[in-house]
């Protein structure tokens, strides 16, 4: 089969995580950090009571609350960082992140909801590969959020899940090569 069909035929039902790791609107900045951390991920989508997903807190938020923090402060914050992207995640990078989070713990007052992106991304489970991908490239994003109609938080793709799905996908094509050849 070719590439271009394979991403038509496979939908992103079939590739998305459905263990979620979720905030709420209200959730501490510090508490989100410290979910961030523990889970040592990059980012979790922010759903009310209902559900229904309102936003993404991500990393990018965490610099936008620092910056916002420092801007308030006679001094630049003690802590230069950058968004740790999903490949690079170690214990350095973490590491840099639990000193962050100390700092946060210092004003628990501020909300996810005040730092997190409204601007949604968003596919539904019956949308093919190819979209997701596309939609993830054209927003520059690392994760995409799947929602059903009511926009209710089924699941999540992230890069890593389409990677893992792409080398599944050469390694049967590999093992079927060798089978008939």
């Amino acid at each position: 089969m070719h590439v271009a069909e394979w991403l038509h035929q496979v939908k992103a039902g079939e590739i998305m995580s459905r263990d979620l790791v979720v905030l709420r609107p209200e959730d501490p900045i510090s508490e989100a950090a410290r979910l961030l951390l523990r889970e040592q991920i990059s980012g979790a989508p922010v759903v009310n009571d209902l559900g229904i997903c309102v936003g993404v807190f991500t990393t990018s938020d965490v610099l936008a609350y620092e910056e916002n923090r420092a801007e308030g402060a006679e001094e630049s914050p003690s802590i230069y960082y950058r968004t740790p992207e999903p490949y690079e995640i170690g214990s350095e990078e973490w590491s840099r992140w639990e000193e962050i989070e100390q700092e946060f713990a210092q004003s628990p007052e501020a909300t996810v909801e005040e730092y997190m992106t409204r601007d949604l991304v968003t596919v539904r489970e019956d949308e093919p590969l190819y979209e997701v991908i596309r939609r993830m490239i054209d927003a520059h994003i690392h994760r995409i959020l799947v929602t059903d109609k009511q926009s209710r938080l089924v699941g999540i793709i992230t890069t890593t899940d389409i990677l893992g799905t792409l080398l599944k996908e050469a390694r049967l094509e590999e093992a079927n090569s060798h089978r008939s050849g």
